[in-house]
């Protein structure tokens, strides 16, 4: 975050891990830590975030 300049913008993909970021079941280390980017991307007030349904989720969010 401190890389990025206001009006930069950081992509993440393949963020719906094929499905398992909403499965209620135990989850790898790898999906716990997706839905924890998924979380920070959603509550940080320095980023305005955008989950598209492209492929497996692409996350964009722009820094304010």
């Amino acid at each position: 975050m401190r890389l990025l300049r206001p009006g930069g913008l950081v992509v993440f993909e393949g963020v719906f891990a094929h499905g398992r970021t909403v499965d209620s079941g135990p989850q790898p280390t790898e999906v716990l830590r997706l839905r924890e980017l998924l979380r920070t991307v959603r509550e940080s007030q320095e980023l305005v975030p955008s989950l598209l349904p492209v492929g497996d989720g692409l996350l964009c969010a722009v820094k304010r």
